[in-house]
């Protein structure tokens, strides 16, 4: 079985990508809306927040940690309802930096 980490260059072309189009926008676009619910900076911090805890997962199996029920993604919508006020109360230009590596997990070539 061949290890192919092919993803992890496209990952991260893309992750910087994400972050040159971030840098080209101003507050008044990180503030506007993105739909009914969220603003844009809002989506890159509900992003941030997922990437996050892929991280935190990938770290526990690292650690050779068991996977246990309440790891699994909780089923309906109460989490990301619950914490869109939180993602959204952090200031515009704080929340698009998370998404694109601020905690990026080493990797093993």
């Amino acid at each position: 079985m061949t290890d192919d980490r092919q993803y992890i260059q496209v990952n991260d072309r893309e992750r910087e990508r994400l972050r040159e189009f971030i840098n080209r926008l101003d507050d008044d676009a990180l503030a506007a809306p993105a739909n009914e619910y969220w603003t844009v900076a809002g989506v890159l911090g509900h992003l941030a927040y997922w990437d996050n805890r892929v991280l935190v997962f990938a770290d526990k199996i690292d650690r050779g940690e068991p996977w246990v029920p309440s790891d699994a993604e909780p089923e309906g919508d109460w989490l990301t309802d619950s914490t869109r006020p939180i993602i959204q109360a952090i200031p515009p230009r704080a929340a698009p930096n998370s998404p694109c590596g601020s905690r990026r997990r080493q990797t093993h070539a």
